[in-house]
């Protein structure tokens, strides 16, 4: 009698375990998926994509980006000239020869863009005038990035043409580069360095996430001024290039400027005094010359919109073989350009 009481507690205390223990691993189970969910959510979102770029090391130009307008005129000097831009900053150009022809975008006295196009200009790790195998051996290109701001998270993708004409550099601190190549050579012909909120606020690359694209306010802009600016840049430009590739420089032709000017004006009337759609065109272009220019055969217009970056817009055309072509021509020897905030006008002659 004495051994059947002494069993009873164990017997008690073994049902105990027999239907706790099942219990009891169901909540820490349960306890332990929820804490293994959790972290793979934190894991998933702070790895959004598995294609988060490497960076470069800065050097060169690159480092200037963010640092005082003061202190870069220290070493560089007063630019030749200040223009206005469509994107809040100021272009301070620098061109006293074209080896040296820079451009330095500043903001509340700070530096947010260059563009170098000189060949003497330090774009360590890169070089003006290196080739894409180069480019290949001293950095990796990527075509799809994840870019953080505004404590947002952007994925930028670029296209095959992107990867073969334009493709983007993260630096270490940061901020971006741009290298602008030519279709025709597969060289570098100018670096285009960036912050992360010019590199936005152009919206140059495809966005793939959903979150809204920042833009810059445009509605009180001296379209004047920066229509004035872009129009000196690109004519610049474009001679910068000319005489590298040793081709004779473009004389600025007046009477071409006015006539681009009109061009605009006729095909930019309000809708309700245009009998057609006053969108400017490739093909109104060609009609307007073949009615009101006797030498229209020896006119060659380009037209390009959706931009007011002009070396963005000068470069682009740089991948385009028949407009690269038609800019290093030696078949002309005068320009007139005609701009109207996001669309311009060239129009090549081959007699002054």
């Amino acid at each position: 009698m004495k051994t059947f009481l002494r069993t009873i507690p164990l017997f008690i205390v073994a049902m105990v375990i027999v239907y706790a223990l099942p219990v009891f691993n169901s909540a820490t189970q349960t306890s332990t998926n929820k804490n293994q969910q959790k972290t793979n959510e934190q894991v998933a979102k702070k790895t959004k994509t598995g294609m988060v770029q490497k960076t470069v090391p800065v050097d060169g130009l690159a480092d200037y980006i963010g640092i005082s307008i003061d202190l870069f005129t220290q070493q560089f000097g007063e630019p030749v000239r200040k223009d206005e831009t469509a994107y809040d900053f100021q272009w301070w150009i620098y061109n006293q020869k074209d080896k040296d022809y820079l451009q330095v975008g500043v903001k509340d006295g700070k530096i947010v863009t260059i563009f170098a196009l000189g060949t003497n200009l330090d774009v360590a790790p890169f070089k003006i005038g290196m080739t894409i195998d180069s480019i290949y051996s001293t950095a990796t290109l990527y075509p799809n990035f994840e870019v953080e701001y505004n404590e947002d998270t952007y994925e930028l993708e670029l296209s095959e043409s992107d990867m073969n004409n334009h493709p983007l550099i993260a630096f270490d601190n940061g901020t971006f580069a741009i290298l602008i190549l030519d279709q025709f050579t597969n060289k570098v012909i100018g670096i285009r360095y960036l912050d992360v909120s010019i590199l936005m606020y152009l919206n140059l690359y495809e966005v793939v996430s959903k979150t809204p694209t920042p833009s810059v306010s445009q509605d009180n802009l001296d379209w004047n001024a920066v229509n004035q600016g872009n129009q000196q840049e690109a004519f610049e430009i474009i001679n910068v290039l000319r005489r590298r590739n040793k081709v004779p420089i473009l004389e600025m032709n007046p009477d071409l400027n006015a006539l681009a000017s009109q061009i605009f004006t006729t095909y930019t009337k309000p809708l309700e005094e245009a009998t057609t759609s006053n969108t400017l065109s490739e093909k109104k272009i060609g009609e307007f010359l073949s009615k009101n220019q006797s030498d229209v055969k020896e006119l060659q217009p380009i037209y390009f919109n959706q931009t007011t970056d002009v070396t963005w817009a000068i470069g682009s055309l740089f991948s385009i073989e028949s407009q690269r072509e038609l800019l290093m021509s030696k078949q002309f020897n005068s320009i007139g350009m005609g701009y109207q905030k996001h669309e311009a006008l060239l129009l090549l002659n081959s007699d002054l």
